[in-house]
């Protein structure tokens, strides 16, 4: 039998491929992945986030309609619901009648003001009256005291002249008798005048139009100081006014605020709330979720941050929708990790230690869609928040790469976009 023997150069060529060649494509193929590595962060745990605004009663008062129900699309300006507004529709009235009674009592206060005045004025003419009256009478009081007193001492003189012809028994004793009479008539004249009864009625006038002024005064101050210290206010300038005016805007604004309207557009959730539903002051009615403004909240490991940048564009595939991806892009790193907002943060300096590794939330903001299936959807009618997602940052870092093996790790990178 005859045996083909093998050509020498058929096994330098085997030799070449299984020593050489192949252990260099293996060896040149792995330092191709190790250089390619870095470029892109990947990670899944990301997650659709959107704003929730918290909807709560400013109000209390039992539900009257619903023009809502849970999961519903509402746009910005809708009723979403309404509350009874009757009590606050008596109070109104009350409160507008209220206005009324104050302007009326408040034109009341400046006519009394003005009687006031008119009152004080009549009081210090009737004081500068009886003190000139008084003054007058004290002349007079006077003149007739001195035409007293100088009758006294002439009747006086005249009585011991006859005593002295009656004692020298040259004049009459009947003349004597009389000249007494006339005497003490005198003094008797004299007392009566000096206690003339005209003046004190004058003086107790002048002091009673004194008291009754003060009494005046007081009484216009106290109105004055009702009338905030301005005689010619306007009502609709008065403090009292302006109170009452603040207690009516205050029941306006309570109606108003019982028609809850929507503030911007969004998805309804959590909505629980039914008609004749008493609810108090500061519930939580409801939540709307705004889902055009929907970001990804990727939550990056430490390590992975080292060549992330704000601005970097972002590929992400929800797990809901693994055939289809958006672009994004970053928009924001978290100034901390998500340990340090926790509820019980990390107390590292306490107990026993043990490193782990932290995860540092990225926010990347929705853009453009990359591919869509067939219906066309959009993002924000799709997606839900809370959904998972896988999300790819291109770094564009490159490494230094030597050029024999710069083919194999271009390759990898080819395979990971």
């Amino acid at each position: 039998m005859h045996v083909e023997k093998e050509k020498p150069d058929d096994n330098r060529l085997k030799r070449f491929l299984l020593l050489i060649l192949l252990p260099s494509i293996i060896v040149l193929t792995t330092a191709g992945y190790f250089y390619s590595l870095g470029r892109f962060v990947k990670t899944e745990n990301a997650y659709i986030k959107a704003p929730i605004v918290s909807v709560q009663s400013q109000l209390p008062g039992r539900v009257e309609l619903v023009f809502v129900k849970d999961n519903q699309k509402v746009k910005k300006g809708q009723k979403l619901l309404k509350i009874e507004t009757q009590k606050l529709e008596l109070d109104l009235i009350e409160q507008e009648q209220n206005l009324l009674s104050i302007i009326k009592e408040l034109e009341n206060r400046k006519l009394k003001y003005n009687e006031a005045k008119e009152e004080i004025k009549l009081a210090r003419e009737e004081i500068k009256f009886y003190f000139s009256e008084m003054e007058r009478i004290k002349a007079l009081v006077n003149i007739e005291i001195k035409v007293a007193k100088e009758k006294v001492e002439y009747q006086k003189l005249e009585l011991d002249r006859i005593r002295n012809l009656v004692s020298k028994r040259v004049g009459l004793k009947s003349k004597l008798d009389e000249a007494n009479y006339l005497y003490k008539s005198a003094v008797n004249n004299l007392k009566f005048v000096t206690l003339n009864n005209d003046l004190d009625e004058i003086k107790h006038s002048y002091v009673s139009s004194k008291q009754k002024l003060k009494i005046f005064e007081d009484k216009a101050r106290s109105i004055l100081t009702t009338l905030n210290g301005n005689e010619k206010i306007n009502p609709f300038d008065h403090p009292l006014y302006k109170k009452h005016l603040s207690k009516l805007n205050q029941i306006k604004f309570d109606i108003k605020k019982s028609t809850i309207i929507a503030d911007h557009e969004g998805i309804i959730a959590k909505m629980n709330i039914e008609v004749g539903e008493y609810i108090n002051l500061g519930r939580m009615l409801f939540a709307i979720v705004d889902e055009k403004k929907a970001w990804v909240e990727a939550n990056l490991k430490e390590t992975e941050l080292t060549h992330v940048k704000v601005g970097q564009s972002v590929i992400f595939v929800p797990d809901t929708f693994s055939k289809n991806s958006w672009q994004g892009q970053v928009e924001s790193i978290s100034p901390a990790t998500g340990a340090e907002f926790s509820i019980l943060p990390p107390q590292n300096s306490s107990g026993n230690w043990v490193k782990v590794v932290q995860r540092v939330p990225v926010r990347i903001s929705i853009g453009k869609i990359l591919e869509q299936n067939k219906e066309g959807f959009k993002i924000n009618k799709e997606l839900r928040m809370g959904m998972s997602v896988s999300v790819t940052i291109d770094t564009k870092h490159e490494s230094e790469v030597p050029f024999i093996i710069r083919p194999f790790a271009n390759i990898f990178k080819f395979f990971e976009l």
